[in-house]
């Protein structure tokens, strides 16, 4: 970060969203850190006239531009509304200006104005075309512009194409914090190792959403939200997917050899480190604990979660991969045991040999995978007892979202708002739905309802929107369930409803069907 100006001192800000960088220092970093993170959000206010929000994502390997609505009925479930990805990879501009002297890494000439144009364009659609709120558009830059000795050249060429625009520049533990946080969105709760792969670097966290307020044995202080105690424990390393894969192209195979191998010892420094710092993780590790989930996100652990998916038919001959068997799409909370998780061999071979398209493997995250594959081999080494493998869709930009929002709303089970009757606004039809729940509930046998076990809607907590289903199983046509809905037309509304909705996975559509 030698290159980039030091950001002036803000002053004391004022209620309502931050003011814009001023365009006379257009070169300046606005580097975010855990510190000044609630000082640069944009902020949230349920009176607000606008509730409208826009983020972009300059990552390693591309730029993400999305926006969402953050009304205070549906906020929790962060529904997008516009987005997009605009094919410029950072990280490779940076290896291809000179690979082999990091400290001379630039961004050419070419990428900057293609960077440029693009945020230029991504703020016309946002500000002019859908009427965010300036000061609800948030950009930030991650590990390439960290990197890039001209970092200074970039910003400017942004400031004059989209002026009033500020890049924000994240420190690498805000980086952990956004992306975790963005991966928990997903879920109802969680607790398990957080693992993301960028192009640049390896993020690890560990995150405990049954103890939302913690303190962790490297925290000082009064107890912290948990997803900053996760940051500041949270482990970066220069492992990305891009920097792996010029590695495995360029080098030699002993300088390979030696990467693997400062890979291995480096994660599994950060594993112990984490285990020290947060009790839970070293009960869950414990030789008589019940091992540990893991939670995978960012472009390449999701283009691993795809080919595990793609496999996923309970053949075991390697030779057959049947696109259409696992019967839901998006690998976004999809769930794999350990074991099969670990099956990195057979997804290298099923790679190299099938020519044909992979659903969620583009052609290349298919060059990236033995990059891909080297570092899930890593983790499956030093990580002991990996008891599932969860894939998440959520990343910086859901983060972002989520830290916008107050904690109790971040908090809140997104479960709760999914009810047909909810999205109507109709509260008559929401209580009756909860007070039929609660009769069935009480109707049970305790083992049943409250009691562990094979998964069901009531341990998944679904027995709301079972109830809910039932009474307005036609919430996408306004038609009340009693035009004798088939066993066909709820299979098929469960699987395919809501669309990568926060809390309804691949497990809780299953179930839900299944029970409907």
């Amino acid at each position: 970060m030698a290159a980039l100006p030091p950001a002036p001192a803000a002053p004391t800000p004022a209620p309502g969203p931050p003011a814009s960088e001023p365009e006379s220092s257009p070169a300046a970093a606005d580097i975010i850190t855990l510190e000044n993170l609630p000082l640069k959000l944009a902020k949230w206010d349920p009176a607000a006239t606008s509730h409208l929000y826009s983020l972009v994502d300059m990552g390693s390997n591309g730029i993400r531009f999305s926006i969402s609505d953050l009304a205070p009925s549906r906020a929790r479930l962060l529904p997008c509304l516009y987005q997009e990805r605009a094919p410029i990879s950072l990280l490779d501009a940076l290896l291809e200006h000179d690979p082999t002297k990091a400290q001379d890494d630039k961004f050419p000439e070419a990428t900057i104005l293609a960077v440029a144009r693009t945020l230029a364009r991504f703020r016309a659609i946002a500000v002019d075309g859908y009427g965010v709120p300036p000061g609800n558009l948030l950009v930030f830059a991650t590990e390439a512009m960290r990197r890039a000795s001209n970092a200074a050249d970039m910003l400017r060429a942004i400031a004059d194409a989209a002026p009033g625009t500020t890049v924000h520049v994240l420190e690498p533990r805000v980086e952990t914090l956004l992306g975790a946080v963005g991966a928990r969105s997903s879920f109802v709760g969680v607790r398990g190792l957080f693992v993301d792969l960028g192009g640049g670097s390896l993020q690890i966290s560990y995150l405990n959403s049954d103890e939302p307020d913690q303190v962790s044995s490297a925290d000082a202080g009064p107890p912290s939200y948990y997803g900053i105690v996760a940051a500041r424990a949270g482990q970066s390393l220069p492992f990305g997917a891009a920097r792996m894969t010029h590695i495995i192209e360029h080098e030699s195979s002993r300088v390979l050899d030696a990467e693997v191998s400062g890979l291995q010892s480096k994660l599994a420094a950060a594993v112990e480190h984490l285990r020290r710092v947060h009790p839970a993780l070293a009960a869950d590790l414990a030789d008589d604990g019940p091992g540990v989930g893991l939670y995978l996100y960012g472009g390449g652990l999701r283009g691993y979660g795809s080919m595990l998916m793609f496999n996923d038919n309970g053949d075991d001959d390697d030779d057959h991969a049947a696109a259409a068997a696992y019967p839901l799409a998006g690998v976004g909370s999809y769930t794999v045991s350990g074991r099969y998780f670990a099956e990195t061999k057979k997804m290298r071979k099923v790679n190299k040999k099938h020519k044909d398209k992979i659903p969620g493997l583009s052609g290349r995250r298919r060059h990236q995978f033995p990059a891909i594959a080297t570092v899930v081999e890593a983790l499956v080494a030093v990580v002991p007892k990996i008891r599932s493998a969860t894939f998440c869709a959520g990343g910086n930009r859901e983060g972002a979202l989520m830290m916008i929002l107050p904690e109790p709303v971040r908090e809140s089970n997104p479960l709760h708002l999914l009810s047909s009757s909810r999205r109507h606004d109709e509260p008559p039809q929401a209580t009756v739905a909860e007070s039929l729940t609660a009769t069935l509930i009480e109707a049970l046998p305790e083992s049943l309802a409250d009691g562990p076990g094979s998964a069901t809607v009531f341990s998944l907590g679904l027995a709301t929107l079972f109830v809910d289903s039932l009474l307005w199983s036609g919430a996408s046509s306004g038609e009340p369930a009693d035009n004798a809905e088939t066993a066909s037309s709820f299979l098929h509304f469960t699987l395919g409803r809501d669309p990568g909705v926060p809390g309804l996975g691949h497990l809780e559509r299953a179930v839900l069907a299944v029970t409907l």
